[in-house]
């Protein structure tokens, strides 16, 4: 299964797998990335499902999920993605690394940090897996496991994610894999999937002023609703809460924008208005 920007798919343009062991423990969870750079235009992103080199079951499969495509313009944040195939890696020896990613944010943040696919490993091996900060890293500092169940069945999908508080400067992350405490099998694994860096800047580091007097926001406070008078075609909006997480994002299509905020708790909030690479970060009241 895989996430891709075109039906004509083949599996080695990135994947995970599942296999059903038996028909009592035939279900698996699944989790596949993929980044794509764009231009301005419209795009159609598919999820795809193969049935690929095992082929004595019926060929149908159950399905229930999400598709998700996130936007990221370019200048609000910085995105670094490498695809992983790695084939028959010692992982026994120590704290193997099947793919690494290098951002360079210019100003404070958070980076959060994907690392998904399949690993295949032989019966009688944990491996563990986990993106990391660095390659001096240690099954405690988090992970995930897998083992095989059988040598029919020993393809595991996965996913792990960590964030990162950074400041300024270049940063590595990195996708390593382990053979740990059961140790029974060959000691190798090949690890197809994703790792993926996002860095998501600091609202107080991130504003570019444009001066107070762009945009016209009221009423502030405010119960239900916040309208945006000024707005440019295609600006994005982005209500924060006070802790730095997005609540909500929308993308302006008239130079007045109505914002249904009746669903946020009462607070403090941050609304950043991105247009023409400028950020300018405005606070208002929920009350």
């Amino acid at each position: 299964m895989a996430a891709s920007n075109t039906t004509n798919w083949a599996v080695n343009d990135g994947c995970v797998s599942v296999e059903a062991v038996d028909s009592n423990h035939n279900r698996n969870s699944f989790s596949h990335t993929r980044v794509y750079d764009v231009t301005a235009g419209s795009y159609t992103f598919y999820a795809v499902a193969q049935n690929y080199v095992e082929t004595n079951g019926t060929g149908t499969a159950s399905i229930y999920g999400s598709l998700t495509v996130e936007f990221i313009p370019q200048g609000q944040s910085l995105v670094g993605f490498t695809g992983i195939s790695q084939a028959g890696v010692d992982v026994r020896t120590g704290p193997a690394v099947v793919g690494q990613v290098t951002i360079d944010p210019a100003t404070s943040g958070k980076v959060i940090v994907h690392f998904d696919g399949v690993c295949i490993s032989s019966p009688g091996d944990r491996i563990i897996l986990a993106a990391s900060n660095t390659t001096n890293w240690a099954v405690n500092d988090g992970c995930v496991s897998v083992e095989a169940v059988d040598s029919n069945h020993n393809g595991n999908s996965f996913s792990h994610t960590r964030v990162y508080d950074v400041t300024a400067g270049s940063y590595t992350f990195y996708a390593v894999a382990q053979n740990y405490v059961e140790t029974n099998g060959t000691g190798t694994a090949s690890i197809y999937g994703s790792l993926t860096a996002e860095f998501i800047p600091d609202d107080t580091n991130s504003i570019n002023e444009i001066g107070n007097n762009q945009y016209d926001i009221y009423p502030n406070p405010t119960n239900n609703f916040l309208n945006i008078n000024g707005l440019n075609q295609n600006a994005i909006l982005t209500i924060y809460s006070v802790s730095g997480k997005t609540i909500k994002k929308v993308v302006a299509d008239k130079p007045e924008t109505n914002l249904d905020i009746s669903s946020l708790e009462k607070g403090v909030y941050f609304i950043n208005i991105f247009s023409d690479n400028k950020h300018n970060i405005v606070k208002f009241i929920k009350k």
